[in-house]
């Protein structure tokens, strides 16, 4: 099974792997070295992963549900060890002293999501409403008008809901 990482948001990764026609997915993932598996399941040739530690190295496998028989799972072999590593920055560029800061959104599937700015004391100074595409993608805002500052990204959405720190300086 080959298999491949998509770089999402901040904690969050994409995994994909060729489909095999199968009923489901079992994935498991751990950071490397550490012998605590982490299980999910996929009906889908992808799953996303948040909760993730940043600057980390993990280590993740497949294993296909081929079929069940009087409630009894068959399953294919796990896949061979992929890895991904978690150092990531997230919003780029920060601290931002341009006009603009770019946002990583992490969805398995397409889906609406709400980013949101606010200051240190919770008033909402920006929203931009978006739909994401699968896999997600960065969403791009406009920070021209905003005083320097700490300011807080909040990602709201079916897949997501984060919260993430930026600094502007000018």
């Amino acid at each position: 099974m080959s298999s491949s990482v998509l770089t999402t948001g901040v904690g969050s990764r994409l995994l994909n792997w060729s489909s095999t026609g199968a009923l489901a997915y079992y994935i498991r993932y751990r950071i490397t070295g550490s012998t605590n598996w982490i299980a999910t399941v996929s009906t889908t040739n992808s799953r996303l992963i948040t909760g993730l530690q940043s600057t980390s190295d993990y280590e993740w496998q497949v294993q296909a549900v081929c079929s069940t028989n009087n409630g009894t799972v068959i399953t294919s072999d796990w896949s061979q060890l992929a890895y991904f590593v978690t150092a990531f920055s997230g919003i780029f560029p920060n601290p931002a002293t341009g006009r603009s800061i770019r946002v990583p959104v992490a969805t398995e599937n397409q889906a609406r999501v709400s980013v949101i700015i606010t200051d240190q004391v919770g008033n909402t100074v920006r929203t931009v409403d978006k739909t994401v595409a699968a896999g997600g993608e960065y969403v791009d805002i406009d920070i021209a008008n905003l005083n320097t500052g700490i300011y807080f990204i909040k990602i709201h959405g079916t897949d997501n809901n984060e919260v993430q720190k930026l600094f502007i300086t000018r």
